[in-house]
């Protein structure tokens, strides 16, 4: 199976919806309105079942940015990115 990051893709979304939220009134009310949020993924089966694994680490966000400041030191510094680069 391919391996992917989307425990992190979803702590960069959850991240950042939180960093909007200072400028975005609703969005704001809307994080606002629970004590505590989840991060999952599901993975959709050609039979019909799926796989439902949830993502509690909650460095993931941090991580998340680690790995897009090393994307752009690299192209600062002209480094020459295949699309292999850009895929978790």
């Amino acid at each position: 199976m391919e391996k992917l990051a989307k425990h992190l893709q979803t702590g960069g979304y959850l991240g950042m919806a939180f960093e909007w939220a200072h400028e975005d009134p609703r969005l704001a009310a809307v994080l606002n309105r629970f004590t505590r949020w989840r991060r999952a993924g599901v993975r959709l089966r050609a039979d019909g079942t799926y796989r439902f694994i949830e993502y509690p680490d909650p460095t993931d966000y941090s991580r998340f940015l680690t790995l897009v400041a090393a994307y752009h030191i690299r192209v600062s510094e002209g480094a020459d990115l295949t699309p292999e680069d850009c895929t978790a």
